[in-house]
């Protein structure tokens, strides 16, 4: 007999409302019980920080990064403290064709690191130009206009899976160990469950070098990948870029992420109202978009 009956475990549950039946979120509370738990989570704090300190440059090198971040970004620990680039290209169409000529080496790589820690490979398809372009003008826009394309390190990209944290930390134990006799690289560890996100998102992020061009691999547990899928982390990514776009009155770079934010949310054959129009209603940060835009003189903004 089970120790916990069904009605103790913290699953989804279905619930009536207006009539229809509504799945009720997965949400990363339940992600981080069922990968283990804070306490289990905590116990690998320490491997963290030594894989850290083998990927990071040294000390000094680390300390001028950070005194060179704009504002106060000691609560943003989500930023990049390391000089990860790709090599100098002239234009995004240039960066593309480099990462189409990496990224099946970069497939195998991943393919093989998956069979051999216990995870599962999701591969994904390059990063859209439309989403990469919008990346780079919220990120990478220097001060004469120019947009640094060689700064955008996640145009190939995959994911393994895992269905705890004990087999992810092994996983990236390994590949930190023994990705240079592999050939490869690893560039930067950024360990955002040690670190989490704004909203409770977490994964390990890795940049791999292949043969000089960066690729980006996240290790995560299928149980937050769940969550991620069906909760806040592209609430984040959308209220984020409509923040700059609308500071710089920029309306076609409005328009776009508005597109892209209700077609990661909205639900084919519901007649309910715009997921994202409740998203822009409800969310703090959202609701300060249009005073910037008023503010700014960006009025065209005002109608969209």
């Amino acid at each position: 007999t089970a120790k916990h009956s069904l009605s103790h475990r913290p699953i989804s549950i279905h619930s009536i409302k207006d009539n229809r039946m509504v799945l009720s979120k997965y949400t990363y509370e339940v992600a981080m019980k069922d990968s283990g738990g804070e306490e289990i989570l905590a116990t690998y704090a320490k491997l963290s920080k030594e894989l850290a300190r083998k990927v990071a440059p040294s000390d000094r090198l680390n300390q001028v990064i950070w005194d060179l971040l704009p504002g106060d970004h000691s609560e943003r620990r989500s930023y990049s403290v390391q000089l990860i680039n790709q090599p100098p290209v002239k234009s995004l169409n240039e960066l593309y064709g480099l990462a189409e000529s990496k990224k099946p080496k970069f497939d195998a790589f991943v393919h093989q690191i998956a069979e051999q820690n216990h995870g599962e490979a999701l591969i994904a398809s390059l990063k859209s130009r439309e989403r990469a372009e919008a990346k780079a003008q919220y990120k990478y826009k220097e001060g004469n206009a120019v947009i640094a394309w060689h700064r955008l390190t996640d145009v190939v990209r995959a994911t393994i899976t895992f269905k705890d944290f004990k087999l992810m930390y092994e996983c990236v134990r390994n590949v930190v160990d023994n990705a240079t006799a592999m050939g490869f690289e690893v560039k930067e560890f950024n360990d955002r469950y040690q670190n989490p996100l704004e909203g409770g998102y977490r994964d390990i992020q890795l940049s791999i070098a292949v043969d000089d061009h960066i690729c980006e691999l996240q290790l995560t547990t299928k149980h937050f990948l769940k969550a991620k899928k069906e909760t806040g982390h592209r609430d984040y990514e959308v209220i984020r870029e409509l923040q700059a776009a609308v500071s710089e009155g920029a309306l076609d770079r409005v328009e776009t992420v508005l597109k892209f934010g209700d077609e990661q949310r909205s639900e084919k054959g519901t007649l309910e109202e715009s997921k994202l129009k409740k998203l822009l209603r409800s969310d703090p940060r959202a609701k300060l978009l249009l005073h910037t835009a008023t503010k700014n003189g960006h009025y065209q903004i005002l109608s969209l």
